[in-house]
């Protein structure tokens, strides 16, 4: 579905109204979409009857575009605390959960990536793997640094930690854009097909575009 994305943030009105919805709504739109994605699959290859909605084909592209404009509006024009925060929140609860052990290794397996997809994902990955790393070190680093500072309580050592802690910020900034980095590699390289059904299979997780390419990198890219 390379290129539908860019209409995203063509109308400023529709953006800024995206950016604007609280928390809550952005979710039950998730659940809701996802659902009508699930349904829409199971039709998605029949040639049957057409509605006033269109084919079930049809219908799922519109879903799909109408999501897709939403996370990528999102993604870029968020305020950092608000971005991604759809990641690690159980859409059945509505509540933040970790990820299961293993869990994106079946995610990863069902998508069935071509050649020429499977190219452009370990292109992009080798990028931002490793700058990742990078970061998650730094971030380390630093959060050591500062409980250091913080169980010393020493006057001197305020403006020292008001430094490190915008760096922290900065640092998980850039983590989050690296996550995002993936989610776009998603859109413009898998099918609508493709990306409803990880949609689905992640349930009721939203897709962690990072770490289903890490899955992918674990299992070989097989």
């Amino acid at each position: 579905m390379s290129g539908n994305h860019y209409r995203a943030t063509a109308d400023p009105a529709a953006a800024l109204a995206i950016v604007r919805l609280p928390r809550s709504e952005r979710l039950q739109y998730l659940v809701t979409a996802v659902q009508r994605m699930a349904v829409l699959l199971r039709k998605y290859d029949s040639p049957g009857p057409t509605t006033s909605l269109g084919s079930a084909q049809e219908q799922l592209h519109a879903v799909v575009d109408a999501l897709s404009e939403r996370v990528i509006v999102a993604g870029l024009l968020d305020p950092p605390a608000k971005k991604l925060g759809n990641m690690l929140v159980n859409l059945e609860t509505l509540e933040p959960e970790p990820y299961p052990q293993g869990y994106w290794r079946a995610v990863a397996r069902n998508i069935q990536l071509t050649a020429d997809q499977k190219a452009a994902f370990k292109l992009c990955w080798a990028s931002v793997k490793p700058n990742k790393a990078a970061l998650t070190e730094q971030h380390r680093r630093l959060s050591a640094r500062l409980e250091t500072l913080q169980l010393q309580q020493q006057q001197a050592s305020c403006k020292e930690q008001r430094g490190i802690e915008q760096q922290l910020d900065v640092i998980i900034e850039k983590l989050k854009m690296q996550h995002f980095c993936m989610f776009l590699q998603f859109y413009n390289v898998l099918t609508y097909k493709q990306l409803a059904g990880t949609y689905v299979d992640a349930w009721p997780f939203v897709p962690d575009a990072f770490s289903v390419c890490e899955a992918m990198d674990e299992l070989d890219w097989q």
